[in-house]
Order: C-alpha cells, then sequence, then structure tokens
C-alpha cells in the first residue's frame, strides 16, 4: 500500500501518521480517519452522513461531532479561516479534499524525502479502522462537474481493497489471537460511574531506558485529566494514603501495594501501564483493574515504531481507554487533545517535568524550580511547564518571576488540553493581571465543565478572600475541600478564612483536621501561629517556631512572622533581628523577591 503526499504532507495509511517535513503531526485517531477518507478521493465531495457513519461505526453521532473533529483537522494542517487549501465545505453536503494528492510506494525515493531516520509510528494491536468500510455511496451535487463523484450503487473504495490485501497478508496468528481477545473480552461497557475515583499508579518499564521512568505516568495523567468524566484520585490523597500505611513517600504504586492503596483511598479501578521493547519498537499497555477484586475491566495496547513515536501511541491508546471505561464518545471527541500537544513533543522534558512535580509534593516549590526550568529549556514551548514554574514562584512570594513565567504560558495555551487552557487563562487573571473578577468568570465556567475539579473552587475562595468577600470564600474553600480532602494548601486558605470572619474555634478545628490527616505544610503553621497571637497563646507560638526550625526552606515564613509579634509589642530590637534572620534564610534559598518582601516589612517599622 502506498503513501499519500500533499503539499509538505505525507500520510502513511497502514502506520497511521501524517508527517509534515518529516515531523509527525500530532491527529486524534477520529482525525486522522476524516482525513484518509478524504485524501484518498481528492476533488470528491464527501457527504457528511456517510463519513460519520464509516467513522464512527455502530454509534449515533451528532453532525457537531463531525464538524468540531474537521476544525481541529484544519488547524492541524495550518488552514486559517479564510484559507481552506486543503479541506473546503460544500454547503449542505459534506465535504472536499481540494490540494493535488500523489500516491507513491512507501519505499519510492519521493517517500524518503518525509521520513526522518527511525521514524516510527503507532500502531494498533485490533485492525486499523477502515474509514467508509461500511457504506460507501457518495451523492453528487446537482449540475455537472467532473470532480464529483456520481452515486451509483453502495460499494467499498478502492483503498479499502488494499488494506483488506495487507491485512490477510501481513496478519499471523498470534496476532489475530490478541485481536479476537481484545474484541470479545473487552467489549466497550460502561464499567466506572462518574462518581467512581481512578489511581493511576506507576508504568512498568523493561526497556531499560530510564526516560520512561515516571514520564509515562505523568503523560497518562495529562491525558486523562482531560476527562470531565473520570474522577482522577490526587496526588494529595495518594502521598496521605502512603503516610497512613508506613509507607516512605516515593514507594512505587504497582502490584499489591497499587491495589491497597486504591481500596484504602476509595478507588475504584486502578489505571496500570507497561512499556518492553521489542526490537526497535515498543510495546505499550494500559489495563484498568478493579480495586477490590483485582479483575481487568478494561485493556488497551499499542506498538510505536520508534522511541519518538512513544507519546503519540500512548495518547491514542489512553484516548480509546477512556471510552472502555464509560466515557461517553461525544465527551471523548469534545476534550481529546493529542497528548505531544497538550505536553510536549520531547520525552526528556516530560521527564523533567515530571521529577519537578514529585519534587514539589515531597519537598516543597523550591526543589521543584531546577526541574520545571530544565523542562523549559528541552522545550521552549512547553506551556505546562511555565505555568508550574509560574505558580511555584507564585507559592515562593516571588510575584515578578511568576507573573512573567504565567504569561508565557498564556502565550501558548493553544498548546494545551481544554481543562489546562481554563486553569493558565485563570492563573494569567489572577497573578499576572490581577484581574481577579475576570479570573472568577474564567474558573465558573472551569468548575461547570470539570465539576470533579477541586482547583477551580481554589482560585474562586481565594480571590473572594482577596476582594474581602469572606463567606464566599469559605464556601468555595470549603467545596475545594470536599473534593480534595488531602488537599493541605486548600486546609490552610480555609483556616485563613475563617479566621477572617472571626470564628477562630472552627479555623483551629481545621488545623486539627489536616494533622489528623497527616498533612503538613508552612503555610499550615504560619497560620496556627496567627491564630495564637490573636489569642495570646505565647506557648503556640513558640511551637510554631521551633517546628519551622527544624525544616529547611520553612523557617523564613515563621522568623517573620516573629518579627511582626515583636515589633507589634515595642521590642523594635528583637523585631530587626528577627526580620535579619528571616531575610537570610530567603537568600540562601534563593529566594530574592521573598527577602525583598521581608525587608519592605522591616523597612516599614
Amino acid at each position: 500500500m502506498g503513501l499519500y503526499e500533499f503539499g509538505p504532507f505525507c500520510l502513511n495509511p497502514l502506520k497511521r501518521i501524517v508527517l509534515r517535513d518529516g515531523e509527525p503531526l500530532p491527529l486524534t485517531p477520529k482525525c486522522f480517519d476524516i482525513l484518509l477518507a478524504l485524501v484518498e478521493h481528492p476533488g470528491e465531495v464527501l457527504v457528511k452522513e456517510e463519513l460519520m457513519e464509516s467513522v464512527w461505526p455502530d454509534t449515533v453521532v451528532e453532525e457537531g461531532n463531525l464538524n468540531r473533529n474537521i476544525s481541529t483537522l484544519r488547524k492541524a494542517l495550518g488552514e486559517s479561516p479564510n484559507d481552506h487549501r486543503y479541506i473546503v465545505t460544500v454547503p449542505g453536503r459534506g465535504y472536499r479534499f481540494v490540494a493535488e494528492v500523489r500516491e507513491v510506494p512507501e519505499d519510492h525515493p519521493m517517500a524518503s524525502r518525509h521520513a526522518p531516520q527511525g521514524a516510527g509510528i503507532a500502531e494498533s494491536l485490533e485492525f486499523p479502522h477502515e474509514p467508509f468500510a461500511r457504506k460507501a455511496s457518495v451523492q453528487p451535487l446537482p449540475g455537472p462537474s467532473p470532480s464529483i463523484v456520481r452515486s451509483q450503487s453502495p460499494q467499498r473504495f478502492s483503498g479499502l481493497r488494499r488494506r483488506i490485501l495487507w491485512v490477510a497478508v501481513g496478519a499471523v496468528a498470534c496476532s489475530l489471537a490478541v485481536v479476537i481477545v481484545f474484541r470479545l473480552g473487552f467489549r466497550t461497557k460502561a464499567v466506572l460511574s462518574a462518581t467512581d475515583q481512578v489511581l493511576i499508579v506507576d508504568f512498568s518499564n523493561t526497556t531499560g531506558d530510564a526516560v520512561f521512568d515516571d514520564t509515562l505516568k505523568q503523560a497518562v495523567s495529562v491525558d486523562l485529566s482531560q476527562s470531565p468524566y473520570l474522577n482522577i484520585l490526587s496526588d494529595a490523597r495518594v502521598s496521605s494514603t502512603l503516610k497512613l500505611m508506613t509507607k516512605p513517600p516515593d514507594t512505587r504504586l504497582t502490584g499489591d501495594v497499587a491495589r491497597d492503596l486504591c481500596q484504602r483511598a476509595g478507588g475504584r479501578a486502578y489505571i496500570a501501564g507497561s512499556i518492553a521493547r521489542l526490537g526497535a519498537q515498543y510495546v505499550i499497555g494500559l489495563n484498568a483493574v478493579d480495586c477490590r477484586s483485582g479483575d481487568s475491566i478494561a485493556l488497551e495496547q499499542v506498538v510505536a515504531q520508534s522511541k519518538e513515536q512513544v507519546l503519540n501511541a500512548l495518547g491514542g491508546v489512553t484516548t480509546k481507554l477512556r471510552g472502555k471505561l464509560g466515557e461517553s464518545l461525544s465527551s471523548v471527541d469534545k476534550s481529546d487533545t493529542p497528548l505531544m500537544q497538550a505536553t510536549t513533543f520531547s520525552l526528556e522534558a516530560l521527564q523533567a517535568f515530571s521529577q519537578g512535580d514529585i519534587a514539589r509534593d515531597r519537598k516543597g516549590d523550591a526543589a521543584a524550580v531546577p526541574f520545571f526550568k530544565r523542562a523549559i529549556e528541552l522545550d521552549p514551548n512547553f506551556a505546562l511547564a511555565y505555568d508550574a514554574l509560574g505558580l511555584t514562584y507564585s507559592n515562593l512570594d516571588e510575584p515578578g518571576l511568576a507573573s512573567e513565567n504565567i504569561a508565557k504560558a498564556y502565550a501558548l495555551r493553544e498548546r494545551t488540553s481544554e481543562r489546562e487552557k481554563f486553569e493558565i487563562a485563570t492563573n494569567y487573571s489572577q497573578i499576572a493581571t490581577g484581574e481577579l473578577e475576570k479570573a472568577n468568570q474564567i474558573a465558573e465556567l472551569w468548575a461547570q465543565a470539570y465539576p470533579r475539579d477541586a482547583y477551580p473552587r481554589n482560585i474562586l475562595g481565594v480571590n473572594y478572600e482577596f476582594l474581602g468577600q469572606y463567606e464566599k470564600a469559605v464556601a468555595e474553600m470549603s467545596e475545594a475541600a470536599r473534593l480534595n480532602p488531602d488537599g493541605v494548601v486548600l486546609l490552610s486558605n480555609l483556616m485563613e478564612d475563617y479566621t477572617a470572619l472571626g470564628q477562630l474555634d472552627q479555623a483551629k478545628a481545621t488545623y486539627q483536621l489536616a494533622l489528623a490527616r497527616k498533612l503538613d505544610h508552612p503555610y499550615l503553621h504560619a497560620d496556627r501561629y496567627g491564630l495564637a497571637f490573636l489569642e495570646n497563646d505565647d506557648a503556640e507560638m513558640s511551637r510554631q517556631v521551633a517546628w519551622a526550625a527544624e525544616h529547611t526552606g520553612a523557617e523564613d515564613l515563621l522568623i517573620s512572622s516573629e518579627s511582626d509579634t515583636n515589633a507589634f509589642f515595642g521590642h523594635l530590637g528583637r523585631a530587626r533581628e528577627f526580620s535579619r534572620l528571616a531575610i537570610a534564610s530567603s537568600q540562601r534559598a534563593d529566594q530574592k523577591e521573598t527577602a525583598a518582601l521581608w525587608q519592605m516589612n522591616a523597612a516599614l517599622r
């Protein structure tokens, strides 16, 4: 079977990939199917109804699904609203591919200029989906036109015959057996409800290549977080459950440990991944396992032809898994940004980003900074890395660096998933421009689209606190804490809101709740110090300062609070000394803006 060339693109039907000047073009499986149908029949009008029936066989879909995929495809091909050099809409009928298409053999010299050394393609172990395999008549437009196919009796397209021949010749018995198992043993059905929680566990990596360690788990997490249907267990819940299990925070989540944690955390299923080397190829698998029974409830597997194609292949099987777990087709289609677009083309950049996430969870914000910086060095267009770095700087009281990086993320937001677009736009309005009302409007839309996501509720709570609307802040922050009970910063924010309302007992109860859940963070202790100050509880203030002295990276916040207390009671000499210590601590951590904040604080006295 040959390749199709048009403009700077080369489409390989068997390997299911499109290259642009030798680089893979990130396309969802449905976009690829639509494009293949179009390029196989250049100049012909393909009517919408039959496109939908062929691309979504045995499924009733709305025309809007097709329209959205056509729009995504046009953007991927570089078309603008006024420049349809490839796909033209025929009003009331369907679509026509108008660019010149050249069909060449795969080993033809012309085709070689498109394929870089070692370029690889993700291939499903199931038979490739055949656009227009079920019904292939094309209705004509009124009037004579040699470029429109006349409606005849239903027949299969020639591309289908070529693919059938290829399957018949190339399929081997063991592959066929795998396909039969997948098709008969794992039919799509709603195995999870919208309230069931899902745990993403560590990949089994037998390739010997460390770049896949943690990286593929991060990729699956980003990809599945696009789904408004799936309820992913938060990192905070995983960390707190590991503490209850008396396991170290770096415990790998595999096998019995994963199943035990999933049950303890209230999960319904966990998703385990694997990657193995097969010559120059990579076999990638995703397996959803029932936490209670240990039975597999959904399984997907794919082969990537090269290391460069692993992320593309993983994105495809993750999309399929979402459907098998019960998410509707329309939901998947609406939120299925290709993984390489939602994250990065670079495995090394994604690895650094994953390491930054892990460092932030286990060691605090300061430890994450070099990893996020490294991710950006490896891929200067990595929007999520800029956003994560900006939020980290914000938490470290470095507002200038926070605004700078979040602004860069905002400029690159089209390279992210729909959920990440919400997050970046909200962070931009809140942190970079200070437009809190606008940030709230975006966060409200975000919360409606992703009702199980705690983050937009947190944003709303923080903004209402900044606006002095503390009752609203308590309501939003309480909802955020309900959605993510182990979010330690959420509980700290809630403490501040209760304190502002004079509800000190509620604030202290929230602090005790955090301790009971074995949660810890400098913000919690700073807030508890503030409560003790309001109640003239010197012993409690001393306990919090002592805690900070034993935790590197946390002491400057409590030392500065101690400086404020001494200044309040007129002990200016001691206040200046504590300010000096807080400034020195921040400078040692290379937090220059935080050090300047403590200097400004001292100067105002």
